[in-house]
């Protein structure tokens, strides 16, 4: 092996988003400030995979594919893809149920016919097949993967591709995640877990009852500072610390010691105290376990009077490994509008939840670093650090 060199810094100049508010970053944003509560919208009925797609590819992908190709294309649109070798070319993109209307549509083929079940099924819910297409779109030829971390998988795919960026093994990365609209057999198995709330979302809310599973994508674009200021690039954010852990425990109970302990891994490779922290970007599903678990082991980390935190998931649902994709582009969006959009607006404070929770409305965003945090099913937790564009020189400068 090669010896390593001193790590590369890392930036984000594309990002992009497909959610049920709509097409593309704007559509995402504009359901996060908005000024009124509504029900999650969960599917994304807008969609026209027509604008992406010829219509032998849209026979040949599921809509998790066809999900984030057209978020990764937004991305590349934005940042424009650096002319680098194609094998220079990285794809990290996360999933965590594949092709499930493919399933579901070809188990009903099959108990009908099995002769009518589709050849090209099995490449449709493959999970390695959402990144072998956007390899195939950008002519990647990198390491091109596909991650399965559950509820974390989006965030673990860029805390993924940004290691494989320091450490100089491409130069380039698509990465992020995606997932399918819902499918009824999902959501069944989470309605019997009593874990699921079908009218207006409340994360942190002392009414919560639980989260909405959602259709999506959010990617990013990452490459080298250096790089990126070469090309003349226009930067985003920067990736300042990316930590991917497992809690090794009960397979759906969260726990706030591996939750604490991942944003204090994140701050430490980030190399920041948690002071400078300006803003959390939380996991924030709305079930009554999990937020409680999460607002302890933010105080934990930060103490009682730590910086505010907000969670997307009541604007846009859950989308599964799309959800920490989607929740870094909006940080990454929050830095050039330079305010934190709100749980939501009419909100009730839960006497155990110690955290300083953004509602009402959006608030003012200080120059500084923000934490985003994903916790998923199976103890899968990833942490991301992110900074505005310049803010690591500027502090620096400042001693």
């Amino acid at each position: 092996m090669r010896a390593a060199s001193a790590p590369r810094r890392v930036v984000v100049t594309g990002i992009g988003a497909v959610s049920g508010p709509g097409r593309g970053v704007e559509a995402l944003w504009s359901a996060l400030v908005r000024p009124t509560d509504g029900p999650v919208v969960p599917t994304l009925d807008w969609f026209d995979a027509s604008d992406w797609f010829e219509h032998r590819d849209r026979r040949r992908t599921d809509q998790h594919i066809q999900f984030a190709v057209a978020a990764a294309t937004e991305a590349v649109a934005v940042a424009g893809m650096p002319d680098v070798d194609p094998f220079r070319r990285a794809v990290v993109f996360g999933n965590g149920w594949g092709g499930t209307a493919t399933i579901a549509r070809e188990v009903r083929q099959f108990d009908a016919d099995p002769r009518a079940v589709s050849g090209v099924s099995a490449p449709m819910v493959a999970i390695g097949a959402v990144a072998s297409w956007l390899a195939r779109r950008f002519e990647c030829r990198g390491g091109v993967w596909s991650l399965g971390a559950a509820c974390a998988g989006g965030a673990a795919s860029i805390a993924t591709a940004a290691r494989m960026l320091a450490d100089g093994h491409c130069d380039v990365a698509i990465a992020g995640g995606s997932e399918g609209d819902p499918e009824p057999w999902v959501s069944a198995a989470f309605e019997n877990l009593r874990i699921c709330e079908h009218g207006i979302v409340r994360p942190f809310d002392v009414r919560r009852a639980g989260f909405a599973q959602a259709g999506g994508a959010g990617a990013v674009l990452l490459e080298p500072l250096e790089q990126a200021e070469a090309r003349g690039a226009r930067v985003l954010a920067e990736v300042l610390g990316a930590v991917v852990t497992n809690d090794a425990g009960n397979f759906l109970a969260p726990a706030v010691e591996g939750a604490e302990r991942t944003m204090r891994l994140a701050l430490h490779d980030a190399e920041l105290d948690p002071a400078h922290i300006v803003a959390i970007n939380a996991h924030g599903t709305g079930t009554e376990v999990n937020d409680r678990v999460e607002s302890q082991a933010i105080v934990g980390v930060f103490g009682p009077s730590g910086p505010m935190v907000t969670s997307v998931k009541g604007r846009i649902g859950h989308v599964i490994s799309g959800a920490g994709a989607l929740e870094a582009v909006a940080v990454v969006h929050s830095f050039a509008t330079a305010l934190v959009p709100p749980v939501a607006v009419d909100f009730e404070s839960d006497p155990e939840i110690a955290a300083d929770v953004v509602s009402g409305a959006p608030r003012p965003l200080p120059d500084g670093p923000v934490l985003s945090n994903s916790f998923g099913m199976g103890g899968h937790n990833a942490c991301l650090v992110l900074a505005p564009p310049g803010w690591l020189d500027r502090s620096a400068a400042r001693g």
